[in-house]
């Protein structure tokens, strides 16, 4: 009787102020590649750890299999692998295989493939130690050294512990305010790496977004925390040159109120964001940042107004996002990624793509210079209204050179049309598309383009 007592008191107690919270806002969608793989491959002669390896994971059957998913080896030799049981096919649990891959301009070789275990169930499954006898000859590299101008992309402000934020996937509501602007071009260029291009069509075209969430917070955290804050982001639409079928969208920098959320996206993702104030209204919004204006001296940084906007609400015309949506649809279309164009309803369920650099106290010689692809997961638009006659005012300042974006370097950028969205998504696991591996001072960086 005690017992069923307890038990009933524990029901009746009040929720915790987390829990309410988090009943109140968007729940994050659970990745479908709920399980995973993990292991060492070194060299068998040797011992020693195999880096940068591309590695398959599949379903070993007897005929030809079912590919479960792909991952490369860090400095270390370790690799980790998520995958779908579901993809080894209906009424069929996985018989992992492990494949080492070697590509050529040509080709795709399997070196040597591991034999794990049959119908595997847990959750995760433990390779081991692999033994490769000879090591895969290096990919076709691209030999563009990756942009080197860190002005919007400085690395300097990462924490010096690491990880300091938690893993996704991360939940996010925000009001969204979306402006498509002109832009230099050159300016636009200068920082997107090698392995992407501007869709052709929308060169000088940049993605102005004044962003206004209302919560942000990972499954993960224990205490229930949720971060409300504010960023400017600034990007343009891109295209792999290694699969002209996958556009998205480059990001070339953002202004963010928030440290730890500005922590979470560069060491996660490596967005490129800057702490800034940012207050952002109805019909307007300023961003402000210590810095210098060009021709004063050396000194110390004082208040700037980096950017100054404001927008109206808009007389009628066709909808923004279908005007965007259709433009880089017809783009993607005429390079013939007509699968991307057809499938793509809505141009904000388009891939980020970030350049994430992490310095070492070695410099250039060591430093890690990787692109990443990262997916949004069910975005939600709840509310959308249409905004004319945007004007942004940019502030000249020596250490935020967003000024040189304007076109004749003008300090104003301009938008006829816009549109003011409320939505939701999940952000989750991103993929590596390319990595840059510095070899020396004097040598331009190469960079592995992972098709």
């Amino acid at each position: 009787m005690a017992d069923k007592k307890d038990e009933v008191a524990s029901q009746q107690q009040p929720k915790k102020l987390h829990e309410r919270i988090l009943e109140g806002l968007p729940r994050p969608q659970t990745s479908s590649r709920s399980h995973k793989t993990v292991g060492k491959l070194v060299l068998a002669a040797t011992g020693e750890p195999l880096a940068g390896v591309e590695l398959e994971l599949w379903d070993r059957d007897a005929l030809r299999g079912d590919f479960l998913g792909r991952g490369i080896t860090d400095a270390h030799g370790a690799f980790e692998i998520y995958y779908n049981p579901l993809d080894a096919g209906p009424f069929d649990r996985p018989d992992l295989d492990l494949r080492v891959i070697e590509r050529s301009e040509q080709a795709r070789l399997v070196v040597q493939t591991f034999h794990g275990a049959d119908d595997v169930q847990e959750l995760v499954y433990d390779f081991g130690t692999c033994r490769l006898a000879r090591a895969p000859r290096p990919a076709p590299l691209d030999r563009a050294a990756p942009p080197r101008d860190r002005f919007r992309s400085s690395p300097l402000g990462m924490p010096s512990a690491h990880p300091l934020c938690l893993p996704p996937p991360y939940s996010l509501a925000l009001r969204a305010r979306l402006f498509l602007v002109d832009v230099d071009p050159g300016w636009l260029s200068a920082d997107i790496p090698p392995c992407l291009g501007v869709l052709p069509g929308l060169e000088g075209k940049a993605l102005w977004g004044v962003m206004d969430y209302s919560s942000a917070f990972s499954s993960s955290d224990p205490t229930g925390a949720v971060y409300p804050y504010r960023e400017l982001v600034i990007g343009c639409f891109v295209r792999e040159h290694a699969r002209v079928s996958e556009i998205g969208l480059f990001i070339n920098t953002i202004y963010i109120s928030s440290d730890v959320m500005m922590v979470t996206g560069r060491e996660m993702y490596g967005f490129p964001k800057k702490l800034a104030e940012i207050a952002i209204g109805s019909d307007g919004m300023e961003v402000r940042r210590p810095g210098l204006a060009p021709g004063e001296t050396a000194g110390n940084v004082h208040p700037i107004e980096l950017v100054r906007g404001t927008w109206h609400a808009a007389a009628k015309h066709e909808s923004f996002v279908d005007h965007v949506a259709r433009a880089v649809a017809d783009k993607a279309a005429a390079l013939g990624a007509r699968g991307a164009a057809l499938g793509m309803s809505n141009v904000f369920e388009l891939p980020f793509y970030t350049h994430q650099v992490i310095p070492t106290p070695a410099g250039d010689r060591s430093c890690v210079s990787r692109v990443w692809r990262t997916p949004l997961h069910d975005v939600r638009v709840s509310r959308a209204v249409l905004l004319s006659a945007a004007r942004f005012e940019i502030g000249p300042s020596t250490v935020d050179p967003i000024y040189r974006l304007a076109p004749g370097n003008m300090p104003i950028v301009e938008a006829a049309a816009g549109v003011e969205m409320d939505v939701s998504f999940v952000l989750n696991e991103g993929e590596i598309v390319a990595q840059y591996s510095p070899t020396s001072a004097a040598t331009a960086s190469a960079a592995e383009v992972r098709p």
